[in-house]
């Protein structure tokens, strides 16, 4: 059997200031750190996983076919669909990613350590350390409200690069990222805000799972934690009973305005509800007939009004038959095998 998924979404961080906060809002990824607070069940994700089929990107459930869809990305994180999408050469430069590092962010990356054949460098392999990058900038930043605004940027960069690295695509290790990334992330604020994130973020999620539903597989990275609001939205009946009030400290509130709707999850506790929750109860629970308790269209229709307000052009795409793309990942958004989920009945049973 799959062994329990390992989600390492704890990745470290630097230190967060509200005057963070523009530039994050720049690129559309203001709201993902909040997330980082979520308890992962799992087990939840682990039966989850033995439910995917590759072939047709969808979980097999006794009431049919469900599968996390671009609505469901859209409205749960607030990630931004519409865009262009995170695709470049990922051609390495001839003399490596360290100049432009040093360029933008300041830092000299050492390609060896400071003992020979101990540890490993900061820049390896055309990968670039998180936590190194992290120490440095809170060695050398000391960020409050008098800190020069170049040297905010600078720490916000290295915020971005952690958060895109470390949670929205973590590798196996949640101790690297790919330098490809860097042309990307240190570039315009605005035009990193323009890019597709939730559909990049969810072809990660399918190529996870098309991995991780292998016999054999032991761990999985990509933004499990969407898996797992999605879950408890469209099966209630293994969801937390009673979601905690998420708390904020008071100087953070007023940057909350319309959080997306996948918060009220956030203060919720995996195993305050039912303490037998384990890998042999989700897959007993998944095997049973469901009479009617899967909920294929869970949001209530002033949360997609709302986001439509937000996001006007987001709407027009959920049903989109396309390829998702994320750098080498390109994987397909399949809407018209659960065509329940967009309150199409009439669509699906013509189907």
């Amino acid at each position: 059997s799959l062994i329990p998924i390992s989600h390492r979404g704890t990745c470290r961080l630097p230190r967060w200031h509200p005057r963070l906060h523009p530039y994050l809002e720049r690129a559309g990824l203001h709201n993902l750190r909040h997330f980082m607070r979520l308890d992962i069940d799992n087990d939840l994700l682990t039966a989850m996983a033995e439910r995917w089929r590759p072939e047709l990107h969808t979980f097999h459930f006794p009431e049919g076919e469900m599968t996390i869809t671009l609505k469901d990305v859209a409205i749960l994180t607030g990630l931004p669909i519409t865009g262009d999408a995170i695709i470049d050469s990922s051609r390495k430069p001839e003399d490596g990613w360290g100049p432009l590092i040093q360029e933008r962010l300041g830092f000299n990356m050492p390609t060896t350590t400071p003992v020979e054949g101990v540890g490993h460098p900061p820049l390896n392999a055309g990968q670039v350390s998180i936590p190194w990058l992290v120490d440095h900038i809170q060695l050398e930043v000391n960020i409050g409200l008098d800190t020069p605004e170049d040297q905010v940027e600078r720490y916000a960069r290295v915020y971005l690069i952690a958060l895109v690295g470390g949670f929205l695509f973590p590798d196996k290790s949640n101790k690297w990222i790919q330098g490809m990334w860097f042309p990307m992330l240190l570039g315009d604020w605005d035009e990193i805000g323009r890019k597709s994130w939730g559909s990049a973020v969810l072809a990660g999620i399918y190529r996870e799972l098309c991995t991780c539903s292998r016999l054999g597989a032991k761990q999985a990275g990509g933004a499990m934690f969407i898996l797992q609001l999605w879950a408890w939205e469209h099966l209630p009946f293994l969801a937390p009973q009673d979601p905690r009030e998420f708390w904020l400290p008071d100087d953070e509130l007023r940057f909350v305005a319309n959080p997306p709707y996948g918060f009220k999850w956030i203060g919720a506790n995996t195993n305050d509800h039912q303490a037998e929750h384990s890998l042999l109860f989700y897959r007993a629970e998944f095997d049973k007939p469901w009479w009617n308790q899967a909920v294929w269209d869970p949001y209530p229709n002033e949360v997609v009004e709302l986001h439509r307000l937000r996001h006007p052009e987001d709407q027009e795409t959920w049903l989109c038959k396309v390829p998702l793309i994320c750098w080498h990942m390109v994987e397909w958004h399949l809407p018209d095998r659960s065509l329940r989920q967009y309150r199409s009945i009439f669509l699906y049973l013509m189907v």
